[in-house]
């Protein structure tokens, strides 16, 4: 897949990375449209978020996509279905624009 890729203090490359593998109690979204938020450019400035990446990360947490591949012990998604991911939703460090992302969470918020 393609990801943007934060390395550091305004150094995001686009690459191709390995679809992630689903577990227990996450979803794979395959995302068709992606924004870029404020936090996204303070992140991209100061090449790291406190609570939420490290680099290298993929970038990106504002989407909207169809869900690919739910995890054991998800309610609430299912396949073929769209779904979008909402700012006040925290993800995890594993996503970014055009490409499939995943993200823990049991259920849908």
């Amino acid at each position: 897949m393609t990801a943007a890729v934060l390395y550091g203090k305004e150094d995001v490359k686009i690459e191709k990375v390995p679809i992630p593998r689903v577990a227990d109690g996450e979803v794979l979204v395959k995302v068709q449209v992606a924004l870029t938020c404020g936090t996204d450019l303070k992140v991209y400035q100061r090449g790291y978020h406190a609570r939420m990446i490290v680099p290298p990360a993929l970038f990106g947490h504002e989407l909207a996509g169809v869900v690919e591949e739910v995890g054991a012990g998800v309610r609430g998604f299912k396949r073929g279905r769209p779904h979008e991911r909402r700012p006040l939703q925290r993800p995890t460090p594993r996503g970014g624009p055009s490409r499939p992302r995943r993200w823990r969470g049991g259920t849908r918020h």
